[in-house]
């Protein structure tokens, strides 16, 4: 459609500029050929302008708009993801770490950068837990788990934690599985109370 406008245009142009030449006085080659492309130049800009770079300029102007309404809600989003207390990690397929909040890095003890690119399970091995990412992986449906026990490897002055899981697969447009948002709910001190009391009762 752009391409036939701009080929007519310079059609109807070339048209006018002869016709101007054609009844100016005789003069030299060179200043006729100034003048026709005088004419063609004035002639051609404004169709250029408003079939080609003027729907070019507003398509980039809406661009613009778009990323930043982007940006706008990454922000957004960023600060909602590091302003709650639930610990929050997003997986590739393969559990390659892509995203972890705030305080999924405080809970273990790292700035969130050094989780980027590396692997869930290279940190923190375990082959049960393992087991259940790749059924998540493979079967598409979630995974929910409560005061699920956990001990750190690098960190076993902590003891046994315990952990409410919750597993999501995150979906491509065909339905495979392309990653994984795990989130947890540190229950460690509840879990202590409750075994403390029923230890107390027991004793009873």
């Amino acid at each position: 459609y752009l391409f036939t406008i701009i080929i007519t245009g310079i059609v109807l142009a070339e048209v006018v500029a002869m016709v101007v030449v054609y009844f100016l006085p005789p003069k030299n080659y060179v200043l006729l050929t100034l003048v026709d492309a005088g004419v063609m130049v004035l002639l051609i800009f404004p169709v250029l302008y408003y079939f080609s770079f003027r729907p070019l300029l507003q398509l980039l102007e809406k661009r613009k708009q778009f990323e930043q309404e982007l940006l706008q809600k990454d922000e957004l989003q960023q600060r909602f993801f590091n302003s709650i207390d639930t610990l929050i990690a997003y997986m590739d397929a393969e559990f390659n770490f892509l995203h972890v909040n705030d305080a999924y890095a405080r809970a273990a003890g790292y700035a969130p950068d050094f989780f980027l690119d590396k692997n869930h399970f290279e940190l923190y091995p375990h082959v049960e837990n393992e087991q259940i990412f790749r059924r998540v992986v493979e079967t598409g449906e979630p995974f929910v788990v409560y005061e699920k026990p956990f001990e750190y490897p690098d960190q076993p002055e902590l003891g046994v934690t315990y952990w409410n899981w919750n597993l999501q697969p995150v979906h491509n447009l065909d339905g495979s599985v392309a990653g994984v948002v795990l989130s947890l709910v540190d229950v460690t001190q509840r879990k202590l109370a409750e075994e403390k009391v029923e230890l107390e009762r027991a004793r009873l």
